[in-house]
């Protein structure tokens, strides 16, 4: 094997990783846990219900803020498609998100995480839908991101559309 490939290869994954480390916010992440559903603890709830740029779109996901932890959870960007509830207890609060997310024709089930840090406080729940049939490869379309900022973690909902197969003819 060619070591100088080798050597350059090794530097661009090492120039690559600091240029894209301080994007993604990866030195505090939170930690994400998937729950059984209604295994979320009993407490006072702010409900985020995030919807993307349309009433049946699927970059939607609801979150569950615990609140009186000192840590928060908030869109990163525009609050355009957010909408809040504050002080809502667990089973209440989790009846609003799920149905929420249950719109859409396509939608199964709602997928219920856990979040924590790195400490172990819980922040509160991430609560994705979960859809019948949206990609034949088996892989989350739906992709959800966390970026510390002081006491808040923002997050970020990407909507990732599966390569289009050159054979299938419905697209065309």
């Amino acid at each position: 094997m060619n070591t100088t490939r080798v050597y350059k290869t090794t530097i661009l994954v090492a120039v690559m990783g600091m240029l894209f480390l301080p994007i993604t916010g990866c030195v505090s992440a939170l930690t994400q846990t998937r729950l059984e559903a209604n295994a979320i603890s009993a407490g006072s709830y702010t409900v985020i219900l995030y919807r993307g740029y349309g009433y049946r779109d699927l970059d939607s996901a609801a979150f569950l803020d615990k609140e009186g932890d000192g840590i928060s959870l908030a869109e990163n960007g525009s609050e355009t498609g957010v909408i809040r509830m504050k002080k809502l207890d667990s089973a209440h609060a989790l009846q609003e998100a799920e149905y929420f997310l249950g719109h859409h024709a396509d939608f199964d089930y709602a997928q219920i995480q856990a979040l924590t840090t790195s400490d172990g406080t819980l922040v509160g729940y991430e609560i994705r839908p979960i859809f019948r049939v949206v990609d034949a490869s088996g892989s989350d379309p739906l992709q959800i991101t966390y970026t510390a900022a002081g006491n808040r973690y923002l997050f970020t909902v990407d909507f990732r559309f599966p390569p289009e197969d050159p054979n299938d003819r419905m697209r065309r």
